[in-house]
């Protein structure tokens, strides 16, 4: 082999590890510092900060500074989650790629556990990923009866089905997500799109392109934000605020849980679509999908077009609320309650100021308990926002948000 070259290929690590990353300082040494520590040390850590705003560009340097294997990325803008991790798997050259969260962590054998395995196993197998531990936000075991995962449930199991992934729970982000996978099968993939429940297209689509193996020891710990450990949501986020979160620049019209799950539904037929599998085998995907989504989350194709015709029925009965309402007197409380229901639902100011200007005294705190409902029940950040515009009592306002 020609100098130049073989040089060349020598520079080229075999592992790069992408760690996306915003506002992450609290955990963000610890993150490096379980990745430093492996015991397989031919790897390219990149990290990438998405415009962070408190210490992290400074860690990062510090790192960068004092390894060459790290490579620091600093987004002049926030291009949102799934953006940045994207951009880490873009920024990557070795054979296998593997992601990490700024605040999870890798056991010291982990890149040794996962490419002997590959070593181990035929050239079909795209993806090796450990089983996790659960710890708390300060890095504690996760105290939880049902702690096991849905892949768990018959140990040993080192190989997930197509299927099987179809009966992923929601809100369960798949420890395959952060797996160490062949970077050329990520690549035919879309990746992470900024969509709600984008861990749960990509896991599938890139188990239509190869098997999956697991290792035997859990190697992987990752760390509990959302879930605190009474089972609750700590952070809920409502549908349109997640979007933005993936990506600020977000134009999905989804506004509900049932249309992130319809839009679940639809990516996941079309990967299946997309692929050039045989026809029989491909017939026998689509049919998993359909089934998982059946028996999981109760949404089937006929489910989605009687959905779509009750949303756009439900879009004509709005505009003709708006005209009402527009036309009428004080009298007609129930346009005005589902023009301001509807001004909530989608974001439109217009609307709830319209519902709002033709209000009358008596019905005044019947309007204002309806939107403290929603913020107490559904935590609301919009309804929040509008309340306190409305509202000349803010204290108020945030002692119903924090019952």
């Amino acid at each position: 082999m020609p100098e130049h070259l073989q040089s060349e290929s020598e520079s080229v690590p075999r592992v790069s590890i992408g760690l996306p990353v915003y506002n992450g300082d609290d955990h963000l040494a610890e993150a490096i510092e379980s990745v430093l520590s492996q015991t397989y040390q031919d790897f390219e850590l990149i990290v990438c900060d998405n415009a962070s705003t408190d210490r992290t560009e400074e860690i990062c340097r510090k790192y960068a500074a004092q390894d060459p294997r790290i490579r620091y990325h600093r987004n002049p803008e926030n291009i949102g989650a799934t953006g940045n991790f994207r951009r880490t798997f873009e920024l990557a050259s070795a054979e296998f790629f593997n992601w990490l969260s700024h605040d999870d962590l890798l056991g010291p054998k982990y890149l040794e556990s996962c490419l002997a395995l590959f070593d181990r196993s035929p050239s079909s197998v795209v993806l090796c990923f450990s089983p996790q531990i659960r710890l708390t936000y300060e890095g504690e075991p996760w105290r939880d009866k049902d702690r096991a995962s849905w892949y768990e449930a018959n140990p040993p199991y080192d190989e997930v089905s197509f299927e099987r992934l179809m009966l992923v729970p929601d809100r369960r982000i798949p420890p395959m997500l952060f797996g160490l996978a062949r970077r050329q099968a990520l690549a035919q993939t879309a990746l992470l799109r900024p969509l709600v429940y984008a861990d749960l297209m990509l896991i599938p689509e890139l188990r239509l392109l190869g098997e999956f193996r697991e290792i035997g020891e859990p190697l992987f710990f990752r760390r509990s934000h959302r879930i605190s450990e009474d089972g609750k949501d700590s952070r809920a986020r409502s549908v349109p605020d997640e979007l933005k979160f993936y990506d600020p620049k977000s134009k999905s019209r989804a506004r509900t849980e049932l249309d992130a799950q319809v839009l679940l539904l639809r990516e996941r037929l079309r990967a299946v679509n997309r692929t050039g599998l045989p026809t029989l085998r491909k017939l026998r995907y689509l049919a998993a999908v359909i089934f998982g989504h059946a028996v999981i989350r109760g949404l089937t194709p006929f489910t989605m077009a009687r959905l779509r015709l009750n949303n756009r029925v439900r879009r004509t009965w709005e505009s003709a609320s708006v005209s009402l309402l527009r036309r009428s007197g004080n009298h007609l409380l129930f346009q005005r309650s589902w023009v301001l229901s509807a001004g909530i639902r989608h974001r439109n100011s217009e609307l709830v100021n319209l519902a709002l200007s033709r209000i009358s005294p008596e019905t005044e705190e019947r309007m204002r308990d309806y939107i403290a409902g929603r913020l107490r029940q559904r935590r609301d950040a919009h309804a929040r926002e509008l309340l306190l515009e409305w509202s000349d009592e803010p204290e108020r306002v945030e002692s119903v948000r924090s019952r």
